[in-house]
């Protein structure tokens, strides 16, 4: 009677593990199905002439290339001078 009992306990514990494998992997599944679908719409809008962006303050933003890549521009812009501007409240050393 006791190997049947040690067989039934292996297969509960089998059948769990494997449970667990199989939903592990419809997890990742999907995570690569949802990125591509995600990739392929950013490439149709690419041919279509818009883009997107995504960050933490404004979300998933869809614009057109164009004005994409002028703020993108305008930003760099705005890092530039504030890191130029910075080097001037230093006080230069002045010659007695």
């Amino acid at each position: 009677a006791e190997p049947k009992v040690i067989k039934e306990e292996e297969r509960e514990t089998n059948s769990t593990v494997r449970d667990a494998t199989f939903s592990i992997f419809k997890l990742f599944s999907y995570c690569i199905q949802f990125l591509g679908a995600f990739f392929f719409i950013g490439l149709i809008l690419n041919f279509a002439g818009f883009g997107y962006t995504v960050d933490l303050e404004h979300g998933l933003v869809i614009d057109r290339m164009e004005n994409i890549r002028n703020e993108i521009q305008f930003e760099r812009e705005i890092e530039r001078e504030t890191m130029e501007g910075s080097k001037y409240l230093i006080a230069p050393k002045v010659p007695e």
